[in-house]
């Protein structure tokens, strides 16, 4: 499955799912007040219903910008919302399927834990190199690469964060093959605003943002991408 997203597309998306969200709770009060929420049962008020849409955004925004391990509290808190509906259709007559101090520390736990777990395993490789990118060391990570030895360059990104800019554009013969595999992390690559790029990009189910260009000096460079969960993005800088 291959995902692309523009620079407009990208930037119309986070307006547009929470007027989604905002929408879908107008929704559920209007069904609330002519009396379709009451066949629900199990004490699920409208308020409880808001509450777990609000969560669920809360959810789906984290998991959008790869923020894993932050999913873990809202997740806690959705529990809770609907704990005393839940133990009600599993016949519970107090109410209650976990002590509430239980879900809160464990949900603190796991995001903790994973923040620790998946920080170590953060790389970036250029064509062999390793570059530790772990953003509690040394934050996003910036490489500058040759024109002249662009052909061939593989970036493989695991978890990480980094911006490559090519330096001395002039020496550029203007037929490069760039090789970026991505998984679950983030590269952008800088290049002039006069260059065209043409991507290929097989089975990706990530963000390639490739912005519409036309370039002006007949130089081209070709992206092969190759993007799991991770953002992959190319910004056309000016001189």
């Amino acid at each position: 499955m291959e995902m692309q997203f523009t620079n407009e597309k990208r930037n119309r998306f986070r307006p547009v799912f929470w007027g989604l969200v905002l929408v879908v709770a107008a929704v559920v009060l209007i069904l609330d007040g002519v009396g379709v929420l009451d066949k629900l049962g199990y004490g699920i008020s409208v308020w409880r219903i808001i509450a777990g849409i609000l969560l669920l955004a809360w959810i789906v925004t984290s998991l959008i910008r790869l923020h894993f391990a932050d999913v873990f509290i809202p997740l806690g808190l959705l529990f809770l919302v609907f704990e005393g509906p839940l133990a009600k259709a599993a016949g519970r007559t107090d109410g209650t399927l976990i002590p509430t101090w239980i879900v809160i520390v464990a949900s603190i736990l796991l995001t903790v834990g994973f923040n620790i777990i998946f920080r170590p395993l953060r790389t970036v490789s250029i064509n062999g190199k390793d570059y530790d990118s772990t953003p509690g060391k040394v934050g996003n990570k910036v490489l500058y690469m040759d024109a002249d030895k662009l052909d061939g360059t593989v970036i493989r990104d695991h978890l990480g964060t980094v911006q490559v800019y090519v330096k001395d554009t002039p020496a550029y013969s203007g037929s490069a093959v760039i090789t970026v595999t991505d998984n679950v992390g983030k590269v952008v690559i800088h290049l002039p605003e006069d260059w065209d790029v043409i991507t290929q990009t097989g089975d990706n189910i990530g963000l390639i943002d490739v912005p519409s260009h036309t370039g002006s000096s007949g130089k081209n460079i070709t992206l092969v991408v190759h993007d799991n969960l991770g953002n992959i993005e190319v910004a056309f800088d000016s001189k």
